[in-house]
């Protein structure tokens, strides 16, 4: 049986700007597209690779220790021994939380990833969703 909502192509896109100050003049500006590679048909209790890059989108300034959060729908399970470089967000079921620690220079970007694994939920579509959001 397949997950009915991921495509062959980019499952979700989503774009997210964020504008962090660091003392009284800095600006960072920085974006991210969330992806998936997998193709149709996903079958429940395999894993599904996500992709997250983040763009600096900033022409001057390098950015670094960039908070990334996924949120799963309840039908998505996480998987700890695949996802080395997540941690439960502790005040908010079902999402995970990463920092991305080395420096990303300007107009460059780059990629992370959170792998899941669907599982059969049949009451609510929207339980296969994967977003995510500069923190």
């Amino acid at each position: 049986m397949k997950c009915p909502l991921i495509s062959p192509k980019v499952f979700y896109l989503i774009t997210l700007f964020l504008f962090l100050f660091s003392g009284a003049s800095a600006q960072y500006d920085a974006a991210l597209r969330l992806t998936t590679i997998a193709t149709s048909p996903v079958k429940y209790g395999t894993s599904v690779p996500f992709n997250i890059t983040i763009f600096n989108q900033s022409s001057t300034q390098a950015i670094t220790n960039v908070k990334v959060v996924v949120y799963l729908g309840t039908a998505l399970t996480y998987d700890n021994t695949i996802n080395a470089i997540w941690t439960p967000e502790g005040s908010i079921a079902n999402a995970y939380v990463t920092t991305i620690s080395t420096q990303i220079d300007p107009l460059s970007s780059t990629l992370i990833a959170i792998n899941v694994k669907p599982q059969p939920f049949y009451n609510n579509v929207n339980a296969w969703n994967v977003a995510a959001e500069i923190y």
